[in-house]
C-alpha cells in the first residue's frame, strides 16, 4: 500500500514540475523537490529490500546488478530524452556540447517534457502495481 500512494505522489510531484514556468518561486520549488524525493525513497527502498529478499541464496549480486542497470539505464533514458528536447527545439545536431548552446526557454521546455515522460511511466507504474498486487511473485 506503501509503494501505490508513493507512486501517486510521485505522479503529482512529476506534473507539478511540469508546470514550472519563469514565474515560479524557488520556495515552491523546493517543496515540490522534497516531496518527490520522499516518494522516490519511500518507493525505492521497500521495493529493493523486497527484489533482494526474493533472490535465491547466492543471486543476490545478480538481482542488485539488475537494481543498478534499471536506475542507470533510466538515467540515461531522460538525459536523452531531454537532448531530444534540445534538438527538436533548434539546437544544431553538430556533435558539440548543448551546454552553452541552451537558452533558458529552451531549458525549462526540456524540463517540463522529461517530467511529463516521467509522469507517464509513473501511472504506467501504478497501473501494473494494482494489477499485479495479488498475484504472487
Amino acid at each position: 500500500m506503501v509503494s501505490i500512494g508513493c507512486i501517486i505522489i510521485t505522479i503529482s510531484a512529476s506534473f507539478l514540475f511540469s508546470t514550472f514556468d519563469d514565474n515560479t518561486i524557488i520556495l515552491v520549488i523546493v517543496v515540490y523537490l522534497i516531496i518527490m524525493r520522499f516518494s522516490t525513497t519511500a518507493f525505492s527502498s521497500p521495493n529493493g529490500r523486497l527484489i533482494m529478499s526474493s533472490c535465491p541464496q547466492g543471486a543476490e549480486g545478480n538481482a542488485s546488478g539488475i537494481l543498478m542497470t534499471a536506475r542507470y539505464a533510466g538515467i540515461a533514458l531522460f538525459q536523452t530524452i531531454f537532448a531530444v528536447r534540445m534538438y527538436i527545439d533548434g539546437v544544431p545536431r553538430d556533435g558539440t556540447p548543448l551546454v552553452g548552446r541552451i537558452t533558458h526557454a529552451m531549458s525549462l521546455m526540456g524540463y517540463q517534457t522529461v517530467y511529463l515522460v516521467a509522469m507517464v511511466f509513473a501511472v504506467l507504474t501504478l497501473i501494473l502495481v494494482l494489477h499485479t498486487r495479488d498475484e504472487k511473485i
